[in-house]
């Protein structure tokens, strides 16, 4: 371990190791982490999660101030379709609270009347996601607006009423998100809608609903922005990701 200093949480890193009867699920609660697999490193943020298949060899560094929460699943539960391979997983409120309820379990007595892990396990492959490298700012109050932004992609205030409702001014929160995400807010949030979009579309709900839910006021809208980012139209990106029933 290194301290990072007085009063936060220091970095720690675990050598490669690997599960053949369980898969893993790593959330990253807070800050982030480098996961390396087969040589490629991939970076976990806040409000993600990355599966691993049952068998992947597997090593970690978890950066100081940073809370990664590893989930594991037995083998036989593991989802197939797009969860077959490592994936990226969007980390709702539902998803959370489903992630923390297991957590519960599997570090307590404290034990609901329901298979947790099977709930798990059916919820994860609607949520994965492309990823998009989105980086979550560290200071407050930007953090607590990226958070509400993640978490609501739908929400159509401007970043002066955002910033308003934590009593700053939206050129103070533009400046925390370019200096730590390397984006404005507005780019931030598009990448968050969109991340969600696909995640929808993955999904099989239609363009015109992926639109509404993550906060687009008309289809074109969406659909300009979405082929900036994927390259592909929503149509085209949902008949090629779409999960099988």
């Amino acid at each position: 371990m290194v301290d990072s200093g007085a009063g936060s949480i220091p970095a720690v890193s675990i050598d490669e190791r690997r599960h053949d009867d369980r898969a893993v699920l790593l959330w990253q609660a807070r800050g982030s982490s480098t996961c390396v697999l087969a040589g490629e490193t991939r970076r976990l943020i806040a409000g993600h999660a990355l599966w691993i298949p049952a068998g992947t060899p597997h090593a970690l560094d978890v950066a100081p101030d940073s809370v990664l929460i590893p989930l594991h699943l037995p083998a036989r539960l593991a989802p197939h379709g797009p969860l077959t391979d490592v994936t990226w997983v969007a980390v709702d409120v539902e998803l959370r609270t489903v992630i923390l309820a297991l957590l519960q379990v599997q570090t307590s007595i404290i034990r609901p009347d329901v298979d947790l892990e099977r709930r798990l396990a059916r919820m994860l492959p609607e949520r994965a996601v492309p990823p998009t490298g989105l980086v979550m700012p560290v200071s407050t109050p930007a953090v607590e607006i990226a958070q509400r932004l993640r978490d609501e992609p739908s929400d159509g205030r401007s970043l002066a009423e955002l910033a308003s409702a934590h009593h700053v001014s939206a050129r103070t929160v533009e400046r925390a998100f370019l200096a730590e995400t390397g984006l404005s807010p507005r780019a931030w949030r598009t990448q968050r809608r969109l991340e969600v979009a696909a995640s929808l579309l993955a999904r099989r709900a239609a363009p015109a609903f992926a639109a509404h839910r993550t906060g687009y006021a008309s289809v074109s809208a969406f659909r300009r922005a979405f082929k900036r980012q994927y390259g592909i139209v929503p149509s085209e990106y949902a008949r090629r990701h779409a999960m099988p029933r």
